[in-house]
């Protein structure tokens, strides 16, 4: 095949990879959005943080900007959190936690108002009507037999360990039951404390990032040279890989990523694991690496001389041994790298923000998170989002695309397009800027390092610390 014709091949492919990316996005944005665990943590963080305020003084509760204070009454928490319910995507389980906060907190006209909005729609469930009718009696005053069975509805909503505490001490209260009531009390403010307490400890975390990423950018371009005579970096080293073929692996490789992402779709849809579950984990990490695989394979097939027999981890800079300092040169650049990487997605957030509002869904594994929190579902997410995630795609987009472009169109380019590209495969615009500066980061890493190690290390942290902080505040102990 000659080269002209390769090119119109690859340009065909190209217009093929854009429509499916269009039919994509159409689909999702035609499919009626359902509420998710991450809104149902939405609503009940109203009341959680109102728990967590009354344990910090008013000078502090002021100083970090916690909503909920204890000047605030459960009525006015009760009807925040029924406000911001109408204004999601409409859900049973978004009502039936609305219901459970008034039922939690004697808030009557809340919870009949929204008894009535779940019975407006289709039929409940016996199991779904016995519950709410048990609530309506605890937000009335009114004992109830059945606690365990409206424990089970909620949990099977999506309800924290703290609402749920919530609901018990309420109908302990009512029953007589002082002693019960007041230790499940205790819990349910301990719990919402120490989610408060972390949150805390990981925005100053954050804070002291960003600061450290600041002082980074602004400290490297006196270091490069330094550094650059020292052996870092990708110097003027050609890529390994045929420039000819870049446009081809990418587009390939973002074809099998929507074709991936469908079959592990349907395969989810099949097994009933469309929720959050240790097993819609599970194959959120085998999508990863399946992805992972036809990645590795299109860069071997197309990517490479027919001639070129060299292993292809030193050929993408995959290794200790690409760094002058080997292993302690590596750990050097670990927590620089997440700082400049914190500074610039963060402020890509905050610029985003602005502009266009807040997001109004979470990725996948955050949400799956957030709506289970077992050690199994938090064991795989890790494993595809922080081990496989990581490996494969600083692969593909820097030490595959990135390493080529920066030949033939130059380091700063290379370094925006590179990230750009990162950032629209992810088919996610409310997070394309934050992905891209991302992306752009880690490509300078590459760049300034010369080690792949160093991007697909801080990438994987950068993702654990995601991960870890969302577990630690809804699940943690």
């Amino acid at each position: 095949m000659s080269i002209d014709n390769e090119r119109v091949h690859d340009w065909v492919l190209t217009g093929i990879a854009v429509a499916m990316a269009g039919l994509w996005m159409w689909t999702f944005a035609a499919t009626p959005q359902q509420a998710g665990p991450v809104d149902v943590r939405t609503i009940e963080d109203f009341g959680r943080i109102h728990d967590a305020g009354e344990s910090y003084p008013t000078v502090v509760r002021d100083l970090i900007g916690l909503e909920g204070t204890s000047e605030d009454t459960p009525k006015a928490i009760v009807e925040a959190a029924h406000e911001r319910a109408i204004a999601l995507p409409p859900s049973r389980d978004l009502r039936l936690v609305v219901v459970a906060m008034a039922a939690a907190w004697g808030v009557q006209d809340v919870a009949r108002d929204e008894i009535a909005a779940m019975s407006a729609g289709d039929a409940m469930p016996e199991a779904l009507q016995l519950t709410v009718a048990d609530l309506e009696r605890l937000a009335r005053g009114a004992p109830i037999d059945t606690i365990d069975r409206v424990v089970a509805t909620l949990t099977e909503a999506g309800a924290s360990s703290w609402l749920l505490d919530r609901v018990r001490s309420r109908h302990y209260a009512i029953i007589g039951d002082t002693d019960r009531a007041a230790a499940t009390d205790r819990a349910a403010i301990a719990t919402a404390t120490r989610g408060v307490d972390v949150k805390m400890v990981s925005v100053f975390a954050e804070l002291g990032l960003v600061a450290l990423g600041f002082i980074m950018l602004f400290l490297v371009p006196f270091l490069r040279p330094r550094l650059a005579r020292r052996g870092y970096g990708l110097g003027s080293a050609p890529s390994p890989f045929l420039l000819a073929r870049t446009q081809r692996v990418v587009v390939m490789a973002f074809v099998a990523f929507l074709l991936t992402s469908l079959i592990f779709g349907l395969v989810a849809g099949s097994l009933g694991a469309t929720g959050p579950t240790p097993l819609s984990a599970g194959l959120v990490a085998m999508q990863i690496l399946t992805q992972g695989a036809i990645w590795l394979a299109l860069i071997q097939h197309y990517g490479r001389a027919s001639d070129d027999h060299r292993p292809l981890s030193p050929a993408l800079g995959l290794g200790v041994g690409m760094l002058p300092g080997r292993g302690a040169a590596l750990a050097a650049w670990i927590i620089p790298g997440i700082a400049m990487c914190a500074f610039v997605t963060i402020a890509a957030q905050f610029l985003t923000l602005f502009l266009f509002g807040p997001p109004s869904s979470t990725q996948s594994s955050i949400d799956i998170l957030l709506g289970d929190g077992s050690v199994t579902t938090f064991a795989l997410l890790v494993l595809g989002a922080a081990v496989f995630a990581p490996l494969v795609e600083e692969i593909l987009f820097r030490g595959f695309l990135f390493r080529n472009l920066r030949g033939s169109v130059g380091v700063a380019t290379a370094v925006v397009f590179s990230g750009l590209v990162f950032g629209a495969v992810h088919l996610d615009p409310e997070r394309l800027l934050p992905l891209s500066a991302l992306g752009a980061m880690l490509a300078l890493l590459y760049e300034w390092s010369g080690s792949l190690l160093v991007p697909v290390i801080v990438h994987g942290l950068w993702n654990l610390l995601q991960l870890v902080g969302v577990w630690v505040i809804y699940h943690g102990t």
